[in-house]
């Protein structure tokens, strides 16, 4: 029965793609598809406007390293913590599939540290952090997609707590701020993918868990919270650097906050800022919101969330188009406060939308046969693909969609 099921498919699917081939104009391709096609206002039903779970198949982690590989199209995961005392060593890589692990090689256990993608040197760097019993960290790490190394060369001393962003413009990691026990910074370091260079040491007062995301369109690194010592005030800030000055924008936004993530949408031309903490203010404050920067005024956006989160890896995935997010810690104590090991994409995706174009049509059922029987890419995000929400993309799924396109069968449901 599935064999003759799978021809019956395949068949629809020659017989459509005829007429695709068959078209001699443009005029007539057009056709086809507008015949074919559900339009995004149609399905609003199937589109998450806020975050949407898309993997767990990754280890828990709280403070992960987290970058995405342009050229190698995969996440990156190193190291982070399983709870408040326990750091991990190890490397992950996700490749639109699953989580795979690669080494323990690499940066020694550490938490409270940060890592980047260098897409000029097409690599990954991580400086600093802090680890057992106490001691803080100043060493250079870059992973190349296949090993890491140990960059011997001046650096900024030891210190744990910053905030960091690739400037895509300049090409230069920029780190600002952090800490070294009780003293706490407000340098600004370039790294050039050779060495690192002292920018400047005024701007934003001094402080520890600041994040910071570049913007694109705007060419600046764009800076909210932090705190200015561990039992200090918390920021509600926002600052801007464009290279060679700090410059405060005078804009409202989130509540005071730290260990919330950040991260550059270059598609949709906003900074995204999700979650974190304020731990003094004057109880315990975990935040699940999510707003949007565009250079002139935050938005909070209206829509779904994952629930309270705070120091979790986030960064733009170029090939699934969107925000990911992964891991994290919830509420509870610094000692022992839950870890998680799932993946999030925002904005939300369209169930059925197999190639990430924002419609359903023939070419996403093209699409799913390609990925299942030519080795073609996977579907963005591979959630978008379980059309019938079964949990895994198969045959099924087209026939669910072939269903849905052609028969007024019922719309897809991804899990």
């Amino acid at each position: 029965m599935l064999r003759v099921l799978f021809f019956f498919v395949i068949g629809i699917i020659l017989i459509l793609s005829s007429l695709i081939l068959a078209a001699d104009s443009a005029t007539k391709l057009n056709q086809l598809n507008e015949m074919t096609t559900i339009p995004s206002e149609a399905l609003a039903n199937n589109l998450n406007f806020g975050w949407q779970f898309i993997d767990s198949s990754g280890p828990k982690r709280g403070g992960p390293g987290f970058s995405y590989d342009r050229i190698l199209n995969k996440l990156v995961l190193c190291n982070g913590e399983m709870t408040g005392t326990e750091l991990i060593q190890d490397t992950w890589e996700w490749n639109l599939n699953e989580w795979q692990f690669v080494t323990y090689d690499g940066p020694g256990p550490r938490a409270n540290f940060l890592m980047v993608y260098d897409d000029a040197r097409q690599n990954s760097i991580l400086f600093g952090g802090w680890t057992h019993p106490d001691s803080y960290l100043g060493d250079t790490w870059i992973w190349d997609g296949l090993s890491w190394s140990l960059r011997d060369v001046p650096a900024p001393s030891p210190r744990a707590n910053c905030a960091f962003a690739y400037d895509i413009g300049r090409q230069r990691v920029v780190l600002f701020g952090g800490s070294y026990y009780q003293t706490i910074f407000n340098e600004t370091w370039e790294w050039d993918g050779t060495s690192w260079e002292l920018r400047s040491s005024e701007g934003p007062p001094p402080r520890i868990f600041p994040r910071m995301a570049y913007d694109a369109k705007r060419g600046k690194c764009v800076l909210f919270g932090g705190q200015s010592s561990y039992d200090g005030e918390t920021f509600g800030d926002t600052w801007e650097w464009d290279g060679y000055n700090w410059v405060q924008i005078d804009v409202q936004g989130p509540e005071a906050r730290l260990w919330h993530m950040m991260a550059n949408d270059p598609i949709r031309e906003k900074v995204l800022l999700y979650g974190g903490v304020n731990r003094f203010d004057p109880a315990d404050i975990f935040y699940n919101d999510t707003w949007e920067f565009d250079g002139i005024s935050w938005s909070k956006v209206v829509g779904t969330g994952l629930g309270s989160r705070w120091d979790a890896g986030m960064t733009f995935h170029e090939g699934l188009g969107k925000i990911v997010l992964y891991g994290g810690a919830g509420p509870g104590p610094l000692s022992g406060f839950p870890v998680y090991g799932d993946m999030w994409v925002y904005p939300g995706f369209i169930c059925g939308d197999a190639d990430g174009n924002g419609v359903i049509n023939l070419l996403d059922i093209t699409y799913i046969i390609n990925f299942l029987y030519k080795n073609g890419s996977a579907p963005k995000p591979p959630a978008a693909g379980d059309a019938n929400g079964n949990g895994a993309t198969n045959i099924s799924d087209i026939t669910y969609l072939i269903n849905f396109l052609y028969k007024q069968g019922l719309s897809p449901v991804c899990p």
